[in-house]
């Protein structure tokens, strides 16, 4: 992620909307950050959201609006707010 960029920022608040606790990496100012977000993802792209399912599978999504989605529908809230 990176302080400054707008998508980031969209997906910083689902996470807060959630309340959840996910460690976020500084690729622009962390040379390994970058470097292991273009070795397990494939691109340099922010925001970018690792998710490690069952079983061991790497899943490496990149847009804003895709990663709010998910965590909502993961974590039992809607796009429009109420639980789902």
């Amino acid at each position: 992620q990176f302080d400054t960029c707008p998508y980031c920022v969209y997906a910083q608040r689902a996470i807060e909307e959630l309340g959840l606790k996910i460690e976020y990496r500084n690729t622009e100012d962390v040379d390994q950050h970058r470097l292991d977000l273009i070795a397990g993802g494939g691109m340099y792209q922010v925001p970018c959201l690792r998710i490690e399912h069952d079983g061991g599978r790497i899943e490496w999504m990149y847009e804003s609006r895709d990663i709010a989605a998910y965590l909502r529908k993961r974590f039992g809230v809607s796009e429009e707010g109420s639980p789902g």
